[in-house]
């Protein structure tokens, strides 16, 4: 049964091996088109006023038991404008970012509390359908970023 299992691998490795990467093409570029479509979008930072950015943050979102148990390291990026709070992934993490409640876009007027947790800050705010959320960041210009949210 065994030596059958590894003849068949053995003969038909390179169809197997072809279709698993097409099918991580094809699945990865499904996704990335429902994001599109769906997704969040941000403007492009030549049209708004940034106060503070940081690529390579870390964070998780406290939704559910999946999004703190699936966090992103070193591939969030944080944006701090005029008016909002921008947090999503580099590519090509922003294609799975959007199911671990990853991507926010959040007007500053709608952030309720911001707490120290060691090195991270835990962020509470209001979603746009009105319930709660809450984003925990890992920042390397921690105080850089507290002193530009207190502001406004």
């Amino acid at each position: 049964m065994l030596q059958d299992l590894h003849l068949f691998l053995d003969k038909n490795f390179f169809y197997l091996f072809w279709f698993a990467v097409i099918w991580c093409i094809v699945g990865f570029g499904l996704t990335w088109l429902w994001m599109k479509k769906k997704g969040m979008t941000f403007p492009e930072k030549s049209t708004v006023n940034i106060k503070f950015e940081e690529n390579m943050a870390s964070g998780r979102s406290h939704k559910s038991i999946i999004t703190k148990l699936g966090g992103a390291k070193n591939c969030l990026k944080v944006i701090v404008t005029d008016e909002e709070l921008w947090i999503t992934a580099q590519f090509p993490f922003n294609i799975v970012a959007y199911y671990y409640d990853s991507i926010h876009k959040i007007p500053l007027a709608l952030i309720q509390n911001i707490s120290k947790l060691n090195k991270n800050i835990l962020i509470e705010f209001q979603r746009n359908d009105g319930s709660p959320g809450k984003f925990e960041l890992q920042l390397k210009k921690l105080d850089n970023f507290m002193k530009i949210i207190q502001k406004n």
